[in-house]
């Protein structure tokens, strides 16, 4: 043999190994990102619908808790969602974590921070 052309056994598996780690990552991150989307989505349209900031404080929780749950968030805790209110708006802040089994005893963890105002005009 002159030259050696193309990639041995070992380079080959090392080239699958990759691209079969890096499809797994995709597959657990991307729809942790997408519900993120959403999340954030649900808020915005809370801050532009009229007359909601004029409900009380558990009828805006309500309507978050019913938004999420038609658009099948199910990474959020009641725990999560905070809701402060001042005389002009209502604050949501939605704080959370999200785990995600990898490989093994590896663990993917997000975290995610998302927040509205409400105002109450």
């Amino acid at each position: 043999m002159q030259y050696q052309k193309g990639m041995s056994g070992p380079g080959w598996i090392l080239v699958l190994a990759l691209i079969a780690f890096f499809t797994l990552l995709g597959l657990k991150v991307i729809p942790v990102y997408m519900n993120s989307m959403t999340v954030g989505s649900v808020l915005s349209d809370m801050e532009e619908e009229p007359g909601l900031g004029r409900k009380s404080p558990a009828e805006v929780l309500e309507t978050l808790s019913k938004r999420l749950s038609i658009n099948m968030i199910r990474d959020i805790g009641r725990d999560e969602i905070y809701l402060e209110s001042d005389k002009d708006a209502y604050y949501i802040d939605i704080a959370y974590e999200v785990r995600r089994d990898f490989i093994g005893n590896i663990d993917l963890v997000l975290s995610f921070n998302k927040s509205a105002e409400i105002s109450k005009r």
